[in-house]
């Protein structure tokens, strides 16, 4: 696996989400039944991302909006890009830097705090943004949770989890 290693990604949160969260409105929309068990649980641990966006939907399911909570301590997800294939080339390699130059845009990040994502710039005010889901209200939202922050684990632990990983493979 090749990482790309970006000036813009280090240490800081990032959009890895907004694909996973497009691969599950895919399923809602081709698996019949699937969307009539969105929000349909008493407790959920979920990404910050998601308990936004999907808070509107709630109220619909749940006959009243959730409650979002931030727990505390709390463990903050740094994402990496990476190219999955193996023997890339260079080119492959720049044209994906260069994509993960427009998504690390202004512009770009806008639209992921609409879905709920914090952008990588730390210049961008949540509460500014058009359609952001920190001015809507939401129960328990906050811009600045006072959470204390777990340290990453250590790199023998991470060792451990990716080896147990590769063994079940």
């Amino acid at each position: 696996m090749t990482t790309i290693n970006h000036k813009c990604l280090k240490n800081r949160r990032i959009f890895y989400g907004i694909i996973a969260c497009a691969a599950l409105a895919l399923a809602y929309a081709l698996i019949p039944g699937l969307n009539q068990k969105i929000n349909d649980a008493d407790v959920a641990t979920v990404y910050e991302s998601i308990a936004l966006y999907r808070w509107q939907q709630s109220g619909s399911s749940q006959n009243k909006p959730y409650q979002v909570y931030y727990l505390n301590p709390t463990v903050e997800t740094v994402a990496r890009v990476v190219i999955v294939r193996q023997n890339v080339n260079g080119a492959t390699a720049n044209a994906a830097g260069k994509f993960v130059d427009f998504l690390t845009q202004p512009e770009q990040q806008k639209l992921f705090v609409q879905y709920g994502f914090r952008p990588t710039h730390g210049n961008i005010d949540l509460l500014s943004v058009a359609n952001s889901p920190w001015n809507q209200n939401i129960p328990g939202a906050q811009v600045n949770p006072q959470v204390d922050t777990l340290p990453a684990l250590q790199p023998s632990v991470l060792g451990e989890i990716q080896r147990l990983w590769q063994r079940v493979q």
